[in-house]
């Protein structure tokens, strides 16, 4: 009996760790399980209108597993039933619908992205898991840099970075640390997202807000480094023309059109890039220029009910965070504001879903040693 449980739990630890290495390995690919365009089951085949599971769902749902068995989950703790009702506002509309820009397909991400809330603080990226994260990213980055035409986002790979900066600096020191971070703000800068690069300056500028007391004199040196990177960064990219030009909010067509599309949006998930089919008017793909901002684009598709939904989630994030702490939500409120990769791509999705309601680990012990 006793050899019985020690290859139980043998076997989750396994499981567990393929799945979090699966899911950081993976995070950023757009890559996946294809589930067809035909987003209604019965409606047409639309092939703009395809839906990817990606591969980091897998490493999602085997560590959902792992701590199932493990029993170290609380799926329905009054925050994740908080989730789930906002799931279910999301899924009113789609069900009752069988228009194909409501997508029944699209769905199912939210239903991984569920599984992913429950995952407490196991995506607390710390120890030697902060130099797989790394990798990750600078893989990401590289590869996007070399085939362009692969669709990753670096928007996302930014907002990783930027994640990647909270977790090195609520840590203990640890070597390396300082070039960790000029690696991560190097990744922001490329995003050429300029008010990502000044959320960055501005959180190094106010390190009381997010940086525990005891990490703000041994990280002292990296936060001056890192303002000073910062500025440098800033400056020449000013010079050079390197940032990107203003934020897109345009509302999508015919969005006033009806007291329906006011309240629900136009369509889940794809409809913007398959807007050219259901136009009355003749539109050019290429020229289809979507929100940059997750909030417009989410006030887009799923209308004043959806935005507002989505608004409440993250609030209500911050309700059930130890001491009320608002570094992560913080963090994703103002990505979905500057970027639309969170609610526009299924693995931005996954990504928004993971990282909601992690904090940082309150007990010391609960810290993986460097």
């Amino acid at each position: 009996m006793i050899q019985k449980q020690k290859y139980k739990k043998l076997w989750n630890s396994y499981l567990k760790t393929l799945g979090t290495t699966l899911f950081i390995l993976t995070f950023w690919t757009p890559f996946g399980i294809n589930l067809g365009g035909n987003p209604t089951f019965l409606g047409p085949f639309i092939e703009e209108l395809h839906v990817i599971i990606p591969f980091s769902s897998v490493g999602i749902i085997l560590t959902f597993i792992s701590l199932f068995i493990e029993k170290k989950l609380q799926i329905f703790s009054p925050k994740h039933l908080y989730t789930l009702i906002f799931l279910i506002i999301g899924a009113i509309p789609v069900f009752f619908s069988l228009h194909p820009t409501q997508s029944l397909l699209f769905l199912s991400i939210w239903g991984i992205g569920f599984l992913a809330t429950t995952l407490e603080n196991t995506f607390f990226i710390q120890g030697k898991t902060r130099y797989l994260w790394l990798i990750s990213i600078v893989v990401g980055s590289t590869i996007n840099i070399l085939f362009p035409e692969a669709n990753i986002s670096s928007q996302l790979l930014g907002i990783a970075s930027l994640l990647g900066i909270i977790f090195a600096m609520k840590e203990d020191f640890f070597r390396f640390r300082t070039l960790i971070l000029l690696i991560y703000i190097w990744i922001i800068f490329s995003t050429q997202n300029i008010g990502m690069i000044i959320f960055t300056l501005m959180l190094f500028l106010m390190p009381k807000v997010w940086i525990p007391r005891n990490q703000r004199q041994q990280g002292a040196k990296q936060i001056l480094f890192s303002i000073l990177f910062l500025l440098f960064l800033i400056i020449g990219g000013y010079i050079a023309n390197h940032f990107s030009t203003p934020w897109t909010i345009d509302m999508i067509p015919n969005f006033w059109k009806s007291i329906k599309q006011i309240l629900f949006g136009i369509g889940e998930g794809q409809y913007i890039v398959a807007m050219h089919n259901f136009s009355n008017t003749l539109l050019i793909p290429q020229n289809i220029i979507p929100p940059s901002s997750s909030l417009i684009y989410t006030l887009s598709e799923k209308g004043i009910i959806g935005i507002t939904s989505l608004i409440s989630l993250i609030l209500g994030s911050i309700h059930w965070f130890q001491k009320k702490e608002i570094t992560f939500p913080l963090i994703i409120f103002t990505a979905l504001a500057l970027t639309s990769t969170l609610t526009a791509t299924e693995n931005g999705i996954l990504f928004l879903m993971t990282f909601l309601f992690i904090q940082t680990p309150n007990k010391r012990k609960n810290l993986v040693k460097n």
